[in-house]
């Protein structure tokens, strides 16, 4: 995920939205799991 481009995250999220891990009433959850990744990786 270092340096990942914005298209790139969308794309992610987008792709845990059809398998069914993320729903759209928890968007706010998703950017928290997200900037969570994005720690790991520095």
């Amino acid at each position: 995920m270092l340096g990942a481009k914005r298209e790139t995250v969308s794309r992610i999220i987008s792709q845990f939205k059809k398998a069914g891990i993320i729903v759209h009433e928890n968007g706010n959850l998703v950017v928290l799991k997200m900037d969570d990744l994005k720690e790991k990786a520095q």
